[in-house]
């Protein structure tokens, strides 16, 4: 609450501020006439500590290394008082490789009809299946799996993966027109899916006639 009547006391005061959060102006000044605490003063030494030992790394070190680090050093700190400082910091480690997008949402794009109203439940066996895409990273790089599921037994009918991700065509949830592996006997033919996004390329779902 006080660092929040900070950062706008400049614009619109400290009372006005107060009376509308219905917060004691008198316990606001006394909370910044109060001595730093033990712990508020130990917070400023660590922190200088961190980012010392977060600088002279590279920046790279996360939580983990950077606790380990400041333990050999000989300080007494906690492995989530250091993610703790380091939030307050604004500094975190450096993450191999890079962030990867599955959902690239267009609000102005039209989108088939949703042939189920969003209602995920089946009463017999190939009544409606699912699909899904996952991404899974390996040394070789990201590969990404397309799963279909039979939603009555829950269990996965038809997969594929591939070392790319790319929009649903007439050749089903599973790309391009390119066969998929179906473990289910007597499933329904890929080309009938008929996807049901929700602001995504990624999904789809089907009712079997």
């Amino acid at each position: 609450m006080v660092n929040y009547i900070d950062a706008y006391r400049n614009e619109f005061g400290v009372e006005p501020i107060c009376e509308v959060l219905q917060f004691a102006p008198s316990t606001y000044y006394a909370t910044k006439s109060r001595p730093m605490s033990q712990r508020g003063i130990s917070d400023v030494v660590m922190k200088v500590a961190i980012f010392t030992v977060w600088q002279a790394n590279y920046e790279v070190y996360g939580v983990r290394k950077m606790w380990k680090a400041m333990r050999r050093a000989g300080a007494d700190v906690g492995r989530d008082q250091v993610a703790r400082l380091m939030g307050d910091l604004g500094i975190a480690g450096a993450r191999r490789g890079k962030r990867v997008k599955t959902t690239c949402s267009d609000p102005k794009a039209a989108r088939p009809p949703d042939l189920v109203n969003r209602d995920f439940t089946a009463t017999g066996p190939n009544q409606l299946w699912v699909t899904d895409v996952a991404y899974v990273p390996t040394w070789s790089g990201m590969v990404y799996v397309s799963n279909i599921g039979e939603v009555f037994a829950r269990t996965i009918v038809g997969w594929r993966v591939a070392s790319h991700m790319r929009t649903v065509t007439s050749g089903g949830p599973c790309g391009s027109g390119r066969r998929i592996v179906v473990s289910s006997p007597g499933a329904a033919p890929a080309s009938s899916w008929m996807p049901t996004m929700c602001g995504s390329t990624r999904t789809a779902s089907n009712v079997v006639e």
